[in-house]
């Protein structure tokens, strides 16, 4: 059904069908169920006790704009669906399991001909994909609760994201992301990359001033860096540059070494555990050892955090594990460079 580039999804779906549903609950209760009620635009409104308050409605529109590639009010009516934005919002969420996720965008020809012959193509190119983004999130108001814009009627002043910049990272200015190439160290990129995954929230209403256009409230940090942090990892696995934003853990949000699927998935389950002893402890120890810039005594006490965690259970894991297996486990802390040193211990790194 979801057919072309316009129905791709900019967001995880994921994402997209919690806030979707969010809106949708607000939706007065029907009067009618689906099958009684009459067809055409009759049917539509008398759906609900009452029709959707305009800001409901502008609410769905935006987030069906922010959402996907293309305007799928407008080609709602070609895949069979109603274009106003309440049953069309429900159809979607219904038959979420079919939409696409949009594919990272090559750059330009230009661009692409000038980073094949230069070195370090591959965050080149990416920190163009990051510049672009980010021009497009401070557009749609997502940086709007820290940098916001100028409001006429309001009498309110700018917030400038260069100072915002230069205050948090200690150097600049920055703003706006554009630059020649060179111009960037690898650093910089980075400090950009997280910095504005702190900076980053989404607001779930707006209000329009003719004078100086949309302004954003009801902002949701959860929302907009989750979405971020899915924007930004794809650039980076397209790309090719080896560090992804962490999802979970006290690292979340900050660049972490790029594991393999299976394990990063295990890492983002770990860290997310709601027990506050062996949890604290867990997602301690992920951060130190997926710490980009980790030294070997960080990694070190990594293991040792770990190594607690097993001992506290010891017996649980006797009886899930074959003997020689869970004995291995503690003779790697015990062989190793790690609690204890001597002349037995091994000392080769990770």
């Amino acid at each position: 059904m979801f057919e072309g580039v316009d129905w791709e999804l900019r967001w995880p779906r994921e994402l997209f069908v919690e806030e979707a549903n969010k809106l949708i609950a607000r939706i007065p209760r029907p009067i009618w169920s689906k099958q009684e009620r009459p067809p055409g635009i009759a049917g539509l409104f008398g759906t609900y006790a009452s029709p959707p308050s305009t800001e409901l409605v502008d609410s769905m529109y935006r987030l069906l704009e922010e959402a996907f590639v293309g305007m799928v009010v407008a080609v709602a009516p070609e895949a069979g669906l109603s274009a106003y934005p309440p049953p069309l919002l429900e159809r979607i969420v219904e038959l979420s399991s079919e939409l696409r996720l949009a594919e990272v965008r090559q750059p330009y020809y230009s661009k692409r001909q000038l980073a094949a012959q230069t070195e370090g193509i591959g965050r080149w190119v990416a920190e163009e994909a990051f510049i672009e983004l980010v021009e497009e999130l401070y557009i749609a108001g997502f940086f709007d609760e820290q940098m916001p814009k100028e409001c006429v009627e309001d009498k309110r002043e700018a917030i400038d994201p260069s100072r915002v910049l230069s205050h948090r990272l200690g150097y600049g200015p920055l703003w706006p992301l554009r630059r020649s190439h060179g111009e960037w160290a690898a650093t910089v990129f980075f400090d950009l990359v997280e910095v504005f995954h702190d900076l980053i929230s989404r607001g779930r209403s707006r209000r329009h001033h003719e004078q100086c256009g949309w302004h954003y409230e009801d902002f949701v940090r959860e929302t907009g860096q989750r979405l971020y942090r899915f924007r930004v990892n794809r650039i980076l696995e397209h790309y090719a540059i080896p560090y992804r934003l962490a999802e979970a853990g006290e690292d979340r949000g900050r660049l972490v070494s790029a594991p393999d699927p299976a394990r990063a998935e295990l890492l983002d389950e770990m860290a997310s555990r709601a027990d506050e002893r062996t949890g604290a402890a867990v997602r301690h120890a992920i951060a130190l050892f997926r710490d980009r810039n980790a030294a070997p005594e960080k990694v070190r006490l990594a293991v040792l955090g770990l190594v607690r965690v097993l001992e506290d259970r010891r017996e649980l894991l006797e009886g899930a594990l074959l003997h020689d297996d869970s004995a291995a486990l503690f003779q790697i802390a015990n062989r190793f460079d790690l609690r204890h040193s001597g002349a037995h211990q091994r000392t080769e790194s990770r």
